[in-house]
């Protein structure tokens, strides 16, 4: 994955404890920023295999999320691994921020799975599709959802952290927007008037 095996090898190579806290840093940039791309395109898939009924998208889209998880269980071997080699007035610190960079890896695999398994689930069992709004719904929130993520991932890439808040903002924006489209739903579901 864009030299990801490489840069391993270096940081194991390194002597310099300094070295080694750099060369991590660049490695983890650079694999969390490839892995939002991964998101992103995997949630566009799972929406367009959902709308299409594409039951091939979503088989191959479960796959990948399978193989993601067996990445970022590399991910966090070579974290504990690299950060051994650390200075120590480095290592606390730096563990906790691999630790926890980690954890959110492991938490965006979990909500892809959770996104992709019951529409697969769904698709594969034949259910009645969703229905015109719903699916419009849908395809009216892929884009937005997509470049924020994009725009993370363009964000970590290149190390340029400067609007973060304007991204955080954009998301929170996107989650309320997402929940009140759920309550909107659950009002229907119940028969009742929002």
């Amino acid at each position: 994955k864009n030299g990801s095996a490489e840069r391993f090898r270096a940081i194991m190579k390194a002597e310099d404890g300094a070295e080694v806290l750099r060369l991590l840093q660049e490695h983890q940039t650079q694999e969390w920023g490839w892995f939002l791309v991964w998101a992103e395109d995997s949630y566009r898939d799972i929406i367009t295999g959902f709308t299409d009924e594409d039951l091939d998208l979503l088989r191959s889209v479960n796959q990948k999320i399978q193989e993601e998880k067996d990445h970022v269980k590399l991910l966090k071997s070579q974290g504990t691994l690299c950060s051994r080699k650390m200075i120590s007035e480095n290592s606390v610190v730096k563990r906790f921020f691999l630790y926890q960079a980690n954890d959110f890896a492991s938490d965006l695999v979990l909500s892809m799975q959770q996104i992709c398994e019951p529409c697969l689930q769904h698709v594969d069992n034949h259910f009645t599709p969703p229905e015109k709004y719903q699916q419009d719904i849908l395809l009216e929130l892929m884009p937005q959802i997509r470049d924020f993520i994009e725009d993370c991932a363009r964000t970590v890439l290149n190390r340029k952290y400067d609007n973060y808040k304007d991204l955080a903002d954009r998301g929170r924006v996107i989650g309320g927007r997402i929940v009140d489209i759920r309550k909107t739903e659950l009002y229907t579901i119940k028969g009742d008037e929002p």
